[in-house]
């Protein structure tokens, strides 16, 4: 709940906010579409899954993200 709280903006952006839900995930999951679904809902809509190699492609986004972070101290 921390890292929402940290990483909430006011009108963040869809792609960032899936992005922000998905690593607050990896926290708890072990890493991989397998042991995450994501699932969106807008008002009036139907519910569309994320896919799994959307997924996988973010997962691997935010590794590399965390892997050159950690390089640079």
């Amino acid at each position: 709940m921390g890292l929402l709280e940290t990483g909430y903006e006011d009108n963040i952006s869809f792609e960032k906010g899936i992005r922000l839900v998905i690593d607050s995930m990896l926290q708890y999951v072990e890493s991989g579409s397998k042991n995450i679904e994501v699932a969106v809902m807008f008002k009036g809509e139907t519910m569309n899954i994320i896919s799994d190699e959307e997924i996988d492609k973010i997962i691997s986004e935010i590794e590399e993200k965390k892997k050159k972070e950690s390089e640079k101290k």
